[in-house]
């Protein structure tokens, strides 16, 4: 039995001695959503552990309100279930009552997402700006804040985002920002030289490889990544925008 497991029989066991205990009611729910995204389980179990997790983290709402880590993961099954409202209203309140660095920024995040869905960008930038603010390798917080740069059109701090993140040091697993980066990288843009355009272009080429390789589960970037999880990798490989945009780019070269 590896840690997990103990740790989840340990919750459960908790859960059986005192039925009302919230916090693994909570930690249950989180266990059986992240498991849902793995990739490693059937449509059927998928869904299942699915709704398994999302009881659990009611129930813990509901038996303990001022939890702020309830909040922030009943706040994130809201924005899910797409009730934007309530998501917001519990990103607020995540961020009004946090007592840890982690739950703040979870709750910028939250709060971000929220307004994205709603198209409002603009909105999100000061939610952005905190969620990463001291920690510019949070893949999520970094990616909203390019998506907002980029409508703003603000297309070389768009490119330094994305280029801190995932690069050394410390260079983070995200396809989704490999791809915006090389994406980027292939278009001529203002004030960038002819000889700088071919080492962008250069540039692009390794990113998009990279990409390929990733999806395909065959290697690992050349800046460190290793592979994304199997759900995330899908979602990126159905991408058909992003495979025009690499076959574009491969019959000009």
């Amino acid at each position: 039995m590896d840690h997990k497991a103990k740790a989840k029989a340990a919750w459960q066991h908790s859960l059986e001695v005192n039925p009302s205990e919230w916090s693994a009611q909570l930690l249950l729910g989180l266990e059986s959503i992240n498991a849902s995204k793995t990739g490693n389980l059937s449509e059927e179990e998928c869904a299942q552990s699915f709704l398994m997790g999302t009881k659990y983290i009611e129930a813990a709402f509901k038996a303990n309100q001022k939890s702020v880590a309830a909040m922030n993961a009943l706040c994130e099954l809201f924005l899910w279930k797409s009730n934007l409202k309530q998501a917001l209203k519990l990103a607020e309140q995540t961020l009004q009552f946090a007592d840890t660095l982690t739950l703040l920024k979870e709750g910028n995040l939250c709060a971000t997402q929220v307004l994205h869905a709603e198209g409002l960008l603009m909105d999100a930038t000061k939610y952005h700006t905190s969620a990463t603010k001291g920690q510019p390798k949070h893949v999520l917080g970094a990616i909203g804040m390019a998506q907002t740069q980029m409508h703003n059109d603000r297309i070389p701090a768009v490119i330094h985002t994305l280029d801190t993140l995932i690069q050394p040091p410390n260079p983070q697993r995200s396809v989704e920002a490999t791809v915006m980066l090389a994406s980027l990288r292939v278009h001529p843009r203002p004030g960038v030289s002819s000889s700088d355009g071919a080492q962008e272009k250069i540039c692009a080429w390794e990113l998009f490889d990279c990409a390929a390789k990733v999806l395909e589960h065959k290697d690992t970037c050349p800046n460190g990544n290793a592979n994304v999880s199997t759900r995330a990798a899908a979602a990126a490989a159905a991408d058909l925008e992003m495979h025009l945009e690499v076959a574009h780019f491969w019959q000009e070269e």
